[in-house]
């Protein structure tokens, strides 16, 4: 039998250069092998590939993975001159707090 066809399957995932660090450590604390490839810029985006074993414990980590982040997208806390605002996503928050200094710029 040949070596190539002992090889595990890999998987490359993109990921943004500022949340590297964070994927690799959840990655590695859950026991899977990381490599990280080269960065590529898309869209004026900087990204990194890392190249893990393709396995239900890799699915499942990275699954993992993306629901906290959504979840933490979703639970976005501001609080500035008496307004508070909670539970709502980064864009909704946006739009009200622009609604506002629209509003205070009124006369």
């Amino acid at each position: 039998m040949e070596d190539s066809a002992l090889e595990q399957p890999q998987l490359t995932i993109l990921v943004p250069s500022d949340d590297v660090e964070e994927v690799r450590q959840e990655l590695v604390l859950r026991n899977i092998d990381v490599m990280q490839a080269e960065e590529i810029g898309f869209d004026g985006a900087a990204l990194v590939a890392l190249i893990v074993p393709l396995s239900t414990l890799t699915v499942h980590a990275l699954v993992t993975l993306y629901k906290a982040r959504i979840t933490a997208n979703k639970h976005i806390s501001y609080e500035s001159e008496g307004l508070k605002i909670k539970g709502v996503d980064e864009a909704t928050l946006l739009k009200l707090v622009e609604l506002r200094s629209r509003r205070r710029e009124l006369p």
